[in-house]
C-alpha cells in the first residue's frame, strides 16, 4: 500500500481503496505520488499534472495504438500466456478471466501466498466466518494471533469505535503473552488449544483470566494474521478452531483482503467455482494453487501480463515478455516490453471492491478526469483483430 493514497481530503476519503478496506494489517509504504493535484489554471483536480505517464514500448514513448499493436504481435507469436496482479476492480476482472478463457492463459493473484495457505487450511478444517458489523457490534472476545497491536492500522480502531475500557477487556494479543514459556507462536497456539479445553487452571493470573472470559464469551472471535508462507501457523490456528469450538462456538474473522483479493476470489468464483490460481485449458478451467505460481509459470509460459492499479510497486518476475496494464507510476515500466497506463477505479474512474471481510462491495468513486483508457478498454482492444 502506499502512502500517498491517504493524502485525499477528507471528504473524500471513503474513495480510498485502502482506507475503506477493513483489513486491519496493511502496511504504508513511501515515496509514490498517486494523489489528485491542484491546476493552477482554476483549481481542478488533475491527475495528468502529476504523472503524464506514456505508454511504451521497450521503454519508448509510444501511442496506445501502437502499444497495442505491439501486444497483439507478442501475443500471436508466442501465445501461452500467464496472467497475475489483478490489483483492480470487479469489473475490470470480470473482462481479464474472460480474456484469460479465450485465450487459454493461467490466472492468479499477486496475494496468492495468502490465498493458497487460507484455502489449504479452510478446506481442511472447516470453520465460521463473521463479518466486521458482527465483530463490531457482537464480539465480547476477541483473540488476536499473529500480530501485536502496533501492528494494527489505525483505521481498524478508528472503525471498530470501541473505547478503550472495551478493547482493553475484549481484545488479548497472543503475541505479547509469554504461556507456559512457549516463546514460539504455534507452540502457544497448541498449548492454548488444550489449556481452554481442560479443566485446570494456572500459575500465570492473566491466562487464567483469558480462560475465564472465554468461557463466559457469548461471541467470540478469533483474528488471525495469515502471514506470507506461512502454512504452519494457518493451520495451527484452523486446528486451534476447529478444537475449541467443541466447547464454545468460536468465529473466524478474516483479515486478509489488500489490492481486491476479495474481489478476484468472488470473480473466479461467479466464473469457475473456484477461488484462485486457475489454468484455463481445452477441458474447461483447473483450479492447481501448487502449481500457478510466478516461479513456476516462468518455466512453462513465455508471457506475463501483469496487471495492478493499486499498486506502482508490485512484485515483478520477469518472463521471456512481459505486458504491464496499471499503475501510471509504475516503477518498472522501462524494463518491460510494453506498458500501458490506466485510469484507476476512486481517482479517475468509477468501480467496485469486495470489502476484505467479504461482506459487502464498497464503491470508488471518480474524483477527476483523465486521459486514460481503462483496464477493460485496454483488454477489448487486445481482442481485437
Amino acid at each position: 500500500m502506499i502512502q500517498d493514497l491517504h493524502m485525499l481530503k477528507e471528504k473524500n476519503k471513503d474513495s480510498c481503496v485502502y482506507c475503506s478496506m477493513l483489513t486491519p494489517f496493511i502496511k504504508m509504504g513511501k515515496g509514490y505520488s498517486f494523489a489528485p493535484m491542484e491546476n493552477k489554471d482554476g483549481g481542478n483536480k488533475s491527475f495528468q499534472s502529476i504523472s503524464d505517464s506514456s505508454p511504451l514500448v521497450k521503454g519508448n514513448k509510444v501511442s496506445y495504438n501502437e502499444a497495442l499493436r505491439e501486444v497483439k504481435k507478442i501475443i500471436r507469436l508466442e501465445e501461452s500466456i500467464h496472467i497475475d496482479g489483478f490489483s483492480t476492480d470487479l469489473q475490470s476482472m470480470y473482462k481479464v478471466i474472460d480474456f484469460a478463457e479465450k485465450y487459454r492463459a493461467s490466472i492468479n493473484h499477486m496475494c496468492s501466498d495468502e490465498l493458497n495457505i487460507f484455502f489449504s487450511a479452510f478446506q481442511k478444517y472447516g470453520g465460521s466466518f463473521v463479518s466486521f458489523n458482527e465483530l463490531k457490534k457482537r464480539a465480547d472476545f476477541v483473540l488476536v494471533v499473529g500480530a501485536r497491536q502496533e501492528d494494527f492500522s489505525s483505521y481498524f480502531f478508528k472503525d471498530l469505535n470501541w473505547n478503550k475500557q472495551k478493547k482493553e477487556k475484549t481484545i488479548f494479543f497472543l503475541n505479547d503473552r509469554k504461556i507456559d514459556k512457549c516463546s514460539d507462536i504455534i507452540d502457544q497456539v497448541n498449548y492454548l488449544k488444550s489449556f481452554l479445553l481442560e479443566d485446570n487452571t494456572s500459575k500465570d493470573l492473566k491466562l487464567n483470566n483469558l480462560k475465564a472470559k472465554f468461557i463466559k464469551s457469548k461471541f467470540p472471535v478469533v483474528l488471525a494474521n495469515i502471514k506470507k508462507k506461512d502454512y504452519a501457523l494457518t493451520h495451527s490456528i484452523f486446528d486451534f478452531v476447529k478444537f475449541v469450538n467443541k466447547k464454545n462456538r468460536i468465529k473466524i474473522f478474516n483479515i486478509f483482503g489488500s489490492h481486491n483479493s476479495g474481489g478476484f476470489v468472488n470473480a473466479c468464483v461467479t466464473k469457475t467455482g473456484y477461488p484462485n490460481a486457475i489454468n484455463f485449458t481445452e477441458i474447461g478451467p483447473l483450479y492447481e494453487p501448487n502449481s500457478i505460481s510466478l516461479e513456476k509459470q516462468k518455466k512453462i509460459k513465455n508471457i506475463q501480463i501483469y496487471i495492478s492499479n493499486f499498486e506502482p510497486n508490485p512484485n515483478l518476475l520477469f518472463f521471456k515478455n512481459n505486458i504491464f496494464i496499471g499503475h501510471p507510476n509504475f516503477v518498472e515500466k522501462n524494463k518491460v516490453d510494453v506498458f500501458l497506463p490506466t485510469t484507476t477505479p476512486g481517482f479517475d474512474a468509477n468501480g467496485l471492491i469486495v470489502r476484505s471481510d467479504n461482506g459487502g462491495i464498497l464503491k470508488l468513486e471518480k474524483n477527476f478526469d483523465s486521459n486514460y483508457l481503462s483496464p477493460i478498454e485496454l483488454i477489448e482492444e487486445i481482442q481485437k483483430n
